[in-house]
C-alpha cells in the first residue's frame, strides 16, 4: 500500500510538471501581456511591409484579432522566412503567422494549430510558355527558377523540375530583380503571391499559371508541448474562419485593391 501511495504521488507530481510545461507559452503571454508573432513581412498579401514601414497583410489582420481576443498587446517580430521555425523553437517568438503551409517535415518540429487559408503552387514568368510550367520546358540544366528560402516552393520546384537550377532567395523582391534581369526563367510561389506580383509590376509583361490543383493549407505554427495554447489557437482559427470579421478580412486582402495604396 505504501509503495502504491508513493507511485501515485510521483505520478501526480509528474502530471503536474507536464501540465505546467504544457501551459508555459500561454503563461508567458499572460504574464508579459504580449503576444509575439513571428512573420517574414515579405509574402504579399499575407504579410508585407508597407510604405510607412509598418507590417500589414492578411496574416497580420489575423494576428491582431487573436491578440485582441486574448486581451494582450501584439508584438510583430520580422525575420527571414527560413529563420521562423528556429526562432519559435528557441522561444524567441510565441507563434508563427507567415503564410506557412503544413508539411510533414515541418510538423515533425512544430505544431500546426488550425489552418486559416488554402492556396496552390503557381509560377510567374516573363515568358508565356514558361509560365505554363510545362515540365519539358523547365526541367533542364539551362533553366533557373527562384523560390523563397525555407518555403514549400523550394522542395516542390526541386521535385517537379529536378534538372533545373533552383535558386533560394531571402525575399521575393530579390526574386523579381533576378527575373527582370533575365537571370531566371520564373518564380515558383503561392498563387496569391504570384497574383499580387503580377499586379505590382504593371510595366512588365508578366504571366502566371497555377501548377497544381492540390491545395496547400496555411496554418499557425506553435512550439510542441503547449497543449492549452494549441487548443486556444485551434478554436480561435475555426471561429475566425467562419466569422463575419474573418470573411471580411479575406475579402479585403484577396478580393479587393483597397490596400494597394499602402504598399511600397
Amino acid at each position: 500500500m505504501k509503495k502504491l501511495t508513493v507511485i501515485i504521488v510521483m505520478l501526480t507530481l509528474f502530471l503536474g510538471v507536464q501540465q505546467t510545461k504544457g501551459q508555459s507559452t500561454l503563461k508567458k503571454i499572460e504574464s508579459s501581456g504580449t503576444l509575439r508573432v513571428g512573420t517574414s513581412g515579405d509574402q504579399i498579401p499575407f504579410t508585407f511591409t508597407g510604405k510607412d514601414g509598418k507590417i500589414m497583410g492578411y496574416d497580420i489582420t489575423v494576428a491582431r484579432a487573436l491578440a485582441k481576443d486574448m486581451n494582450v498587446q501584439l508584438k510583430l517580430v520580422k525575420m527571414p522566412f527560413s529563420d521562423l521555425i528556429p526562432a519559435l523553437l528557441a522561444g524567441k517568438i510565441d507563434i508563427i503567422l507567415s503564410g506557412m503551409t503544413i508539411t510533414t517535415q515541418r510538423n515533425m518540429k512544430v505544431v500546426f494549430a488550425g489552418h486559416y487559408y488554402e492556396t496552390r503552387k503557381s509560377i510567374l514568368s516573363l515568358d508565356p510558355e514558361i509560365a505554363h510550367g510545362t515540365v519539358s520546358l523547365l526541367n533542364k540544366s539551362s533553366v533557373s527558377l527562384a523560390v523563397l528560402k525555407g518555403s514549400t516552393s523550394e522542395p516542390y520546384a526541386k521535385r517537379k523540375y529536378p534538372l533545373a537550377k533552383i535558386i533560394s532567395v531571402e525575399n521575393y523582391e530579390t526574386g523579381m530583380k533576378l527575373l527582370q534581369d533575365k537571370k531566371i526563367a520564373g518564380i515558383v510561389a503561392d498563387f496569391e503571391t504570384c497574383d499580387i506580383m503580377f499586379i505590382d509590376y504593371p510595366k512588365l509583361k508578366l504571366y502566371y499559371y497555377v501548377l497544381d490543383n492540390d491545395n496547400d493549407r496555411i496554418a499557425a505554427a506553435i512550439a510542441p508541448g503547449d497543449y492549452l495554447f494549441k487548443n486556444l489557437i485551434s478554436n480561435f482559427m475555426t471561429d475566425y474562419r467562419n466569422s463575419s470579421r474573418g470573411k471580411a478580412a479575406k475579402l479585403y486582402w484577396f478580393d479587393s485593391a483597397e490596400w494597394f495604396t499602402y504598399k511600397e
